[in-house]
């Protein structure tokens, strides 16, 4: 059986404003592409009310490190309030949305992700054997470096939803 670790907990990006939700949605698969995630969509819900409408999407993009461990990273995104504008910058006439946004990230670092330790009980006490002496700085490393990556992409968002500040 697969062991997940949280390994970095639920961090918010919270914006209010004007932005451009498709605009949003590339920066985000850029980046997974960039970093060789792979994207699954476990949830998108989508309401449109009068002149406002409200979405809502669960993301698992995961990348496969090794034939033991891979990396998950759990967006919830939220889009809320939203309203489409035009909004006059430098002489042009933009089409963009206002609303909220609300994007919850958590870094998930799993191992023996296609069972195949499980199989025997000899088996499992090498795992664990394993774990406990053999893997266990290479696996420091690397749920490190899932955070880092998770801080990378926190950071992309950050930066491009700071682009829409007028």
């Amino acid at each position: 059986m697969s062991e997940k670790e949280v390994v970095s907990p639920e961090s918010k990006i919270s914006y209010e404003g004007f932005f451009e939700p498709k605009q949003l949605f590339r920066v985000i698969q850029k980046w997974l592409k960039e970093n060789h995630y792979d994207l699954v969509e476990k949830e998108a819900f989508e309401k449109a009310l009068d002149n406002k409408r409200f979405a809502k999407y669960s993301l698992e993009p995961f990348k496969a490190i090794n034939d033991y461990a891979k990396f998950i990273i759990k967006l919830k995104i939220t889009l809320s309030d939203l309203e489409d504008v035009v909004v006059e910058y430098h002489n042009q006439k933009l089409p963009m949305s206002k609303g909220k946004v609300s994007i919850s990230l958590t870094g998930v670092f799993e191992t023996d992700y296609e069972n195949r330790w499980d199989t025997k009980p000899f088996y499992f006490f090498l795992l664990t054997i394993f774990n406990k002496f053999i893997l266990k700085t290479e696996n420091t490393y690397l749920k490190g470096r899932l955070k880092d990556e998770i801080n990378s992409l926190k950071f992309e968002i950050k930066s491009f939803l700071n682009l829409y500040r007028f």
